[in-house]
């Protein structure tokens, strides 16, 4: 499973390397995670009509929130622990998701998630309203991912259960960042880029 791990984290690592690059050259004046809901509004509506990123979306409603390893790290939950306190926003954004799938928020953490993850999800309370769409609301969950593994313990002292968790992350993760690089290929809004044998 950890070759497996590494495979799709160095895919993902050269898909989202490509993509924060446009990112940068559009949107120079914003930080990073402006720069990626910028594109997501700009780009929503070619992109979430594809079968796939919506199939992406309705994985990552139906799974636990993504947490947040920064914030985990300041806490100093890092790296004793595998769960990370959640971003409001995140929490904000799946909860979204999970509204537009018509999927039980409460019953999907009561069902789903871990019950440490229960509690880390309880102590942030009431999400913000996610003022976005769909596909706003996906890339943000990226967005986090791409966070948590530069900010995130190493894959070494994962346990098994949360390493898979990971592994299916980065697998949605790259679907969606491949969709993106296509669509940018189609623009031709980046110059030879480059193509990953991924998914």
């Amino acid at each position: 499973m950890m070759n497996d791990y590494r495979r799709l984290r160095n895919e993902f690592d050269e898909n989202w390397r490509q993509f924060e690059r446009y990112c940068g050259e559009q949107y120079k004046d914003a930080e990073l995670r402006q720069r990626i809901l910028h594109f997501a509004r700009e780009h929503a509506r070619e992109l979430w009509p594809q079968p796939d990123v919506q199939d992406v979306a309705r994985s990552l409603a139906e799974m636990e929130c993504v947490g947040d390893s920064e914030r985990a790290r300041g806490q100093g939950l890092l790296p004793q622990g595998d769960l990370c306190p959640l971003d409001p926003w995140v929490k904000s954004a799946t909860a979204y998701l999970r509204r537009h799938f018509n999927l039980d928020f409460e019953q999907i953490c009561q069902d789903i998630c871990r019950e440490r993850k229960r509690e880390l999800c309880q102590a942030v309370g009431l999400p913000p309203q996610w003022e976005d769409g769909e596909f706003e609301a996906v890339m943000r969950i990226i967005y986090q991912i791409r966070c948590n593994l530069v900010h995130g313990g190493k894959p070494q002292g994962l346990g098994d259960e949360q390493l898979a968790r990971d592994r299916r992350l980065l697998e949605l993760g790259n679907i969606v960042l491949l969709r993106v690089l296509e669509q940018l290929r189609a623009y031709s809004a980046i110059p030879n880029l480059h193509r990953s044998t991924s998914m």
